[in-house]
């Protein structure tokens, strides 16, 4: 058995609900990543690296400015176990504090044009300023949303945001507005689902809140704010640094490579952290409800997931890093070829930082949310500096330094998980074993296909043929070496299609 304890089942077993969310959240993800591909698709045949790598760097400033604004809220309406009645006085928070960074943004710009005279660049940043305060008020909705168990209702929405920023790209790329396409699709997408959910919630920003609703928040967020403004610097540290030493063509390349293996990780951790969130939540709940040890259970819990949430994550990573030359050249083209190795080395990366999709929601309800900006802060200093050595050579050097920055934030995860979650990563690590087998015969048989029976194929069907043996070759390896993983998953996906066909 994975774990021996009948707490952390029960605490996952009556979730179908939950189950469903992570279902409706990955879909969300599979059509935003499925839309982003096809987008850069498109993009690439109007876009050099270099106008690529401009776009890349106002946005990475944007997303800097949106992470100030978005400081938590929806994290804080999410777990909050009270009444509805401060839903109001929070969003009005999120508000302000989008108006704020909008403000700060139109201020960039205007510094942009004036003095720096890149009237392009202006422009840019322009838009992207009204877009954080949508994308901030959005966000907090989308947690109003959650908290209601409304997933389904806000993938649906963000489905088909996601729909009418991709038609306002695509037209837009087509009626010669370069690189402003990208901006007036994300403004289009992020208006519809500000206005949508909204809507569908019936929550508006109010009057100010009073003192004690401010202190409130202020202190469940600014913990949340400070970890992930860090890793906000952390991940768009390599931007800023390869913009700086190598320039907008490095930092097209890097970005594309960044982007296509991001969009992966996406499509795995955000349904990794919905589950994460709801699962841990309800554990805790249901203890407390039960009389039954909450942090245990809640730990127990995180144990039962971590494994599972591996063994899916990293086969598709190795498979990426394996195949990363044949998937550039099909999706952008032979002049982004350069781009192919760094997305080998960040595919490795990134799989070092799976298991921290489960760390927020572990801590934050366990109460030990204030242990998030230390560690953050210590990955924030490693992974700067040694992209600052690496930006000196070249953007592959930088990819490197991304290593390195996982390998630390892999050790910071660990402990912060074991120290003040109270998981037992030694149990963790055991029950995640049979992954490390499973994935090397996969991608013995992965090569060897590509290499002999598909060699003659072109290079993404025989990319594809190699992908879909290697995961055959891969689930039967897992089912071999750890069938009580594949009862647990399977009985999980049985239950909630028996949920749904009940409802």
């Amino acid at each position: 058995m994975m774990h021996p304890s009948l707490s952390s089942r029960a605490a996952l077993k009556p979730n179908f609900s939950a189950l469903n969310a992570g279902g409706w959240t990955a879909a969300t993800r599979v059509t935003s990543q499925i839309s982003q591909f096809v987008i850069i698709l498109i993009a690439s045949r109007f876009l050099g690296p270099a106008e690529f790598g401009v776009f890349s760097l106002v946005s990475a400033v944007a997303y800097a400015l949106l992470r100030i604004a978005d400081a938590g809220w929806s994290e804080f309406i999410i777990s909050w176990r009270g009444d509805e009645s401060f839903i109001e006085a929070t969003l009005t928070l999120s508000l302000i504090a989008g108006l704020i960074m909008s403000l700060l943004g139109l201020l960039g710009a205007t510094f942009v044009d004036e003095v720096m005279a890149s009237p392009t660049e202006a422009h840019l940043m322009a838009l992207f300023a009204l877009w954080i305060v949508l994308a901030t008020l959005s966000s907090a909705q989308g947690g109003v949303l959650t908290r209601r168990q409304q997933v389904a209702p806000l993938s649906t929405i963000l489905i088909a945001a996601e729909g009418v920023g991709f038609a306002v790209t695509v037209t837009a790329l087509f009626t010669g507005a370069d690189l402003f396409s990208l901006a007036y699709g994300r403004l289009a997408q992020q208006s519809l689902q500000m206005v949508a959910s909204a809507a569908l919630t019936g929550a508006r920003p109010r009057a100010l809140p009073d003192r004690a609703v401010i202190r409130e928040v202020l202190a469940f967020t600014r913990h949340i704010f400070l970890t992930r403004w860090l890793n906000l610097m952390r991940m768009y540290a390599s931007t800023f640094l390869i913009g700086l030493f190598l320039g907008p063509q490095s930092v097209g390349l890097y970005r594309a490579a960044d982007r296509l293996v991001g969009a992966l990780m996406e499509l795995m951790n955000e349904p990794a952290r919905m589950l994460a969130w709801l699962l841990l939540r309800r554990a805790a709940v249901r203890a407390q409800a039960e009389g039954l040890p909450v942090r245990e259970t809640v730990r127990e819990t995180a144990e039962l997931m971590l494994p599972l949430i591996i063994a899916i994550a990293l086969p598709c990573l190795a498979l990426l890093a394996l195949f990363a030359d044949t998937v550039i050249a099909f999706l952008l083209g032979e002049g982004w070829r350069g781009a192919a190795p760094i997305v080998t080395i960040l595919a490795i990366a990134r799989a070092l930082v799976v298991p921290s999709s489960v760390t927020e929601a572990l801590l934050s309800i366990l109460g030990e949310v204030r242990r998030f900006p230390p560690a953050s802060l210590i990955n924030a200093v490693i992974s700067i500096t040694a992209l600052a050595i690496a930006a000196q050579f070249d953007a592959v050097a930088v990819a490197v330094g991304e290593l390195v920055a996982g390998t630390g934030v892999l050790a910071t995860t660990i402990w912060l998980q074991r120290r003040y979650g109270g998981v037992r990563w030694g149990l963790v690590a055991r029950h995640s074993l049979f992954i490390v087998p499973s994935i090397a015969l996969g991608l013995v048989v992965a090569e060897t296909i590509s290499q002999t029976f598909a060699a003659e194929l072109p290079g993404i069907m025989r990319t594809l043929v190699a992908c879909a043996a290697a995961t055959v070759i891969y689930a039967a390896a897992v089912g071999l070496l750890r069938p009580v993983a594949v009862r647990i998953a399977f009985s999980l996906w049985r239950q909630q299609r028996a949920a749904e066909a009940a409802i």
